[in-house]
């Protein structure tokens, strides 16, 4: 299953944000995203799939395959790569995959998740 794709544009001043939350103040270029920033583009994309409460955040991968600077556009879209449910509690593998406009891959997001069960 795959989600809709969303054009995203990050700022120079969530690149800033983003640093300072890291701890990394004017040590790094204002201009590239650290590898694992990309991620925030889940917040952008509407998924078609859902969760059931409560979430946990298993694991993640970030590989950035080529920089990414401020203020150009992206492509962004969301896979659900694997999904099973043991007992009342589902394993999720769903991953964030972000191109140029003209398709040339820069970030691979993945992320596991469990999901149900009791609260």
């Amino acid at each position: 299953m795959k989600s809709e794709e969303k054009v995203v544009t990050f700022t120079e001043e969530q690149i800033v944000l983003y640093q300072r939350m890291l701890g990394e103040t004017d040590k790094r270029d204002k201009l590239i995203l650290h590898y694992t920033m990309p991620m925030i583009a889940y917040q952008w994309v509407n998924i078609p799939w859902t969760f059931k409460p409560p979430i946990i955040h298993r694991k993640q991968q970030c590989v950035m395959h080529t920089p990414m600077v401020a203020n150009e556009k992206y492509r962004a879209s969301v896979t659900l790569d694997k999904r099973y449910t043991r007992k009342d509690v589902t394993f999720s593998k769903q991953t964030l995959r972000i191109c140029t406009l003209r398709g040339t891959p820069c970030f691979t997001g993945t992320m596991e998740l469990v999901s149900g069960g009791q609260p």
